[in-house]
């Protein structure tokens, strides 16, 4: 893997990891809002797909974290 293509990978990892847990809290905050709140209007397949995506983003996270370990100790 040529050093630009390691460079975006290790520049996609932080935020991958922060919209994936952010994600996953908003899904979690649907079930502890009240019933009047406005984030309770939606159904519960949109906190259900965020947590989702979330999980999603987070394992892509971790895989790029792995690849550019991988390729890093390759080089030594």
């Amino acid at each position: 893997m040529q050093k630009s293509a390691i460079e975006f990978r290790r520049t996609l990892i932080p935020p991958c990891l922060v919209l994936g847990a952010m994600l996953i809290g908003l899904a979690i905050t649907y079930w502890f809002q009240s019933p009047t709140a406005m984030l309770r209007r939606f159904s519960v397949g949109v906190p259900t797909a965020a947590a989702i995506f979330g999980a999603l983003l987070i394992a892509l996270g971790v895989f790029n974290m792995l690849v550019v370990k991988n390729e890093l100790d390759a080089r030594k």
